[in-house]
């Protein structure tokens, strides 16, 4: 059974480098952008893009000033030599992060190319 889970995990693995093959090609070249936090799944994202050559990659972050996955995300990106971008939000501004203004905002620093 370890054959078999060894199997699945490299199954796994080139199915996951397939979608994001897909994905760096579809971008022809454009600006790729993250949402970043302290989480696993932004993480996962950006390493396996890295990984498979994703060039032109801008991270932000949004939230409280000084709270902790914006500051995870800073460190992140720093660390990988990455633009990282923190957006300060209110309470307000927090339920409508997907607002018009905040999409200008956005796009503007990435030449109106988002993250699909």
């Amino acid at each position: 059974d370890t054959k078999k889970e060894i199997d699945l995990i490299n199954e796994l693995e080139d199915l996951t480098n397939t979608v994001f093959d897909r994905l760096i090609e579809s971008m022809h070249g454009r600006r790729i952008v993250i949402p970043l936090s302290g989480g696993l799944d932004s993480r996962l994202v950006l390493c396996k893009l890295l990984e498979r050559g994703a060039k032109n990659i801008f991270t932000f972050s949004y939230g409280s000033p000084g709270n902790r996955d914006a500051l995870a995300a800073k460190d992140i990106a720093s660390k990988l030599g990455l633009s990282w971008e923190f957006i300060p939000t209110g309470r307000k501004q927090a339920k409508d992060i997907f607002s018009s203004s905040l999409l200008i905002r956005i796009k503007n620093c990435t030449n109106n190319s988002l993250f699909p």
